[in-house]
C-alpha cells in the first residue's frame, strides 16, 4: 500500500494509485493526470490537499483503481500557470464530455477564448496542426508563451505551428 509519493508498485513495473491508510482512517488519492514538465512525462496526484508528482519513465505501465464520483478538474484562470482546484468539488456526470462544472466553465480562460467571450486579450497565439494517430487531426490555438506545452499535454506525437498572431475579434456566430 502507498505511504509516500504517488501510488504503489503494481508488481509489473507500473504504478497504481490506490487507497492508503493514515492514522486509522483511509484517504484517497485524486489523480491530477499525466502531464509534461521539462520535456518529461509526470504523473500527478493529490492526497489530503498535498500535491505529489512522479516522473514516469518511457515504457512504464501506469494504472488506476477508479472509485468515487467523477469531479470537476477546476478552471484555468488568467495569470495562473496551472488549473485551480474546483471550489465546489462538483460532481460531473461520468458520460459527460465536459470536465468542468458550470461555474468553473464560466471563469475558465481557455473556454472564454474558444467561445469568443474574450475578443482580444493582448497575447500572441500560435495556430497549430496536430496529429494524434489514425484519423485524428486537430487544428487549435495556444498562447505563444506556453511554447510546446499545450501539445505535449494533449499527447500529440506529431505537430507543427502554422501561424502566429493576436486573436482577431469575431464577427459573431457562424
Amino acid at each position: 500500500m502507498a505511504r509516500d509519493g504517488i501510488g504503489a508498485d503494481s508488481g509489473d513495473g507500473g504504478t497504481v494509485i490506490e487507497e492508503a491508510a493514515v492514522e486509522g482512517r483511509s484517504t484517497r488519492w485524486r489523480c491530477t493526470g499525466l502531464h509534461w514538465q521539462d520535456d518529461r512525462p509526470v504523473l500527478g496526484a493529490v492526497r489530503g490537499g498535498v500535491r505529489h508528482e512522479r516522473v514516469v519513465e518511457p515504457g512504464a505501465a501506469v494504472g488506476w483503481r477508479l472509485g468515487g464520483p467523477r469531479r470537476c478538474s477546476g478552471p484555468h484562470l488568467a495569470g495562473e500557470p496551472e488549473r485551480r482546484d474546483c471550489p465546489h468539488r462538483a460532481e460531473i456526470d461520468p458520460v459527460a464530455g465536459a470536465v468542468l462544472c458550470v461555474p468553473c466553465q464560466q471563469v475558465d480562460r481557455g473556454l472564454a477564448l474558444a467561445r469568443d467571450r474574450i475578443l482580444d486579450d493582448g497575447r500572441t497565439y500560435r495556430l497549430y496542426l496536430a496529429w494524434f494517430g489514425g484519423d485524428l487531426v486537430k487544428v487549435g490555438l495556444t498562447a505563444e508563451q506556453r511554447g510546446r506545452s499545450r501539445l505535449l499535454e494533449q499527447g500529440a506525437p506529431v505537430f507543427t505551428f502554422v501561424a502566429r498572431g493576436r486573436c482577431p475579434p469575431s464577427d459573431g456566430p457562424n
